[in-house]
């Protein structure tokens, strides 16, 4: 630090360097509280971090109950979900179906009839490189409850989350 050649400028300079740390504000030193492990830190800082951890701690608590997905119990939907998961419709799709390289079945599901949502996995659609589903037995004879599960999934009412139980 370089110092005023005048004298009251030099007084005022040493006097800010040797002065402990202060608040401004109030002229109040800084309270320290030592960590584990000898450190020291602003006792502010030390509460606004505690309060920040014990908030976000609660809040991952909540959402670890609230968010967890309930399990599939119709046997018709589990059905669905096990035959979408035997046909691999995940690897075009996305783990969750909702889009990858090909669209997604829920959004699909939601904005299309049932009439056409049937077809569309029945025939397919080779210009866009979906295939036909009509002689997998797995999923032609589940589409009712194939279609129910992408409906659910549209509506939140089965979460992308919600396996069959084990």
């Amino acid at each position: 630090m370089s110092v005023p050649r005048d004298a009251s400028g030099a007084r005022e300079a040493r006097a800010l360097a040797e002065a402990p740390y202060r608040v401004r504000s109030r002229e109040q030193p800084l309270r320290l509280v030592t960590r584990p492990g000898g450190k020291q830190v602003p006792a502010r800082l030390a509460i606004v971090v505690a309060v920040m951890l014990i908030v976000t701690q609660s809040a991952r608590a909540d959402g670890a109950v609230e968010g967890a997905a309930p399990p599939l119990t119709d046997p018709g939907i589990i059905s669905a979900w096990r035959a979408l998961r035997a046909a691999d419709c995940a690897r075009c799709h996305g783990k969750d179906y909702e889009g990858l390289a090909a669209p997604s079945i829920v959004d699909y599901a939601r904005s299309q009839s049932r009439e056409t949502f049937v077809r569309m996995v029945l025939d397919g659609d080779g210009a866009r490189g979906m295939p036909a589903y009509r002689l997998n037995p797995s999923i032609a004879d589940h589409l009712d409850d194939i279609h129910r599960y992408f409906m659910g999934r549209a509506d939140r009412t089965i979460q992308a989350e919600s396996r069959p139980q084990q």
